[in-house]
């Protein structure tokens, strides 16, 4: 099974720095897109992603500067949805969680279980891909209910 090196882990690590807080731009946008009082619960919702994304990607660069390495201030690039509709935001959202579950995947399994230098990234990264996972799965979940309330309207 191939094995990343110490410069692809820190350019991994980098990489996800950069989309998480690309992320917490995003769910932030979506936020404020999503005006109407009846869909407080989503608003909030986006907002605690918002909030997520920016530790995750903390966390991520606690990492990257434990390797000797220093983050670059930069942020992944952003796609646009179509339009701005509920179903169109939350299914970007889980494009984007999709995105970050392959990444930390990844990162998990480009580090050498035996390899002690890397454990606690790749304990990092097995958390993250559980954290992102079940993020994605809330996610369709909240997709779904809004189906439903729409259907109803």
């Amino acid at each position: 099974m191939f094995k990343l090196s110490h410069q692809e882990i820190l350019e991994l690590l980098q990489n996800i720095v950069e989309f998480e807080l690309a992320g917490a731009i995003r769910y932030t946008h979506y936020s404020l897109l999503v005006i109407d009082c009846q869909k407080s619960p989503i608003i909030d919702f986006l907002r605690e992603q918002a909030t997520e994304s920016l530790e995750h990607a903390q966390r991520a660069g606690k990492f990257f500067i434990s390797l000797g390495g220093i983050p670059k201030p930069r942020i992944a690039s952003l796609e646009q949805p179509t339009d701005y509709s509920i179903q169109e935001i939350l299914a970007a959202s889980i494009a984007h969680e999709n995105r970050a579950i392959a990444m930390y995947k990844s990162l998990f399994d480009g580090i050498d279980e035996t390899d002690a230098t890397y454990q606690e990234i790749r304990q990092f990264a097995q958390n993250m891909l559980t954290e992102e996972s079940s993020h994605h799965q809330e996610m369709q979940a909240v997709l779904a209910e809004y189906k439903i309330l729409d259907a109803d309207l």
